[in-house]
């Protein structure tokens, strides 16, 4: 479910609420947008309203995408007072080049690398995303399917890997707009990271 910039805003405000009089340490992974708004995309498309699965560039400007405006985002944590805002890299994260204290700024676990690696990987070929797509058999398949069993050896297991064998799919080009990847660029510059 998204949330608009109003609702975005007001969480913030309350969170201020409750936390400033411990003045605590924000800390933002950033995630280029050219790359994330794509996968989002992908992982949220059955749950769009059709004329954003039809739109992309409309995705992409809509309030789904707000989470990667960092600019704005920084504009209402400093608006609620909240100061020590910390920025790192998603791409450093995912690859276990960050450590406990450059996110806590304890400098004495500066030694203790945080492992994440990348789940919910999105299936990319050829620079095209795949975009399963579900139709009206796939829903009533879903339905019976949900009863079978997912046994190793059993029928369940079967019927489970012949519906992603057969299931349709979509192969689309999703490109973040240049206006979106320069104001990154420029955020990323502002922040020095």
């Amino acid at each position: 479910m998204k949330d608009d910039a109003s609702d975005i805003a007001e969480k913030i405000e309350i969170l201020s609420k409750i936390f400033s009089k411990y003045n605590p340490r924000i800390i933002i992974v950033l995630r280029d947008p050219a790359e994330a708004i794509p996968s989002y995309f992908q992982e949220i498309y059955h749950k769009l309203p059709s004329e954003l699965q039809k739109d992309f560039e409309l995705f992409s400007r809509s309030d789904y995408c707000l989470a990667y405006d960092y600019e704005w985002l920084m504009d209402q944590l400093m608006s609620c007072y909240f100061h020590d805002i910390n920025f790192f890299l998603f791409k450093d994260l995912v690859a276990n080049n960050l450590t406990l204290g450059q996110l806590t700024g304890l400098n004495n676990y500066n030694d203790h690398f945080i492992t994440i690696g990348s789940t919910n990987q999105g299936q990319v070929v050829d620079a095209k995303r795949l975009i399963k797509k579900k139709t009206l058999i796939e829903i009533l398949f879903l339905q019976v399917v949900r009863y079978v069993p997912k046994t190793r050896t059993g029928i369940g297991q079967y019927v489970h890997q012949l519906f992603n064998r057969i299931r349709p799919k979509v192969m689309m080009t999703l490109e973040v707009h240049e206006e979106i990847r320069q104001k990154f660029d420029s955020f990323r510059i502002k922040v020095g990271i």
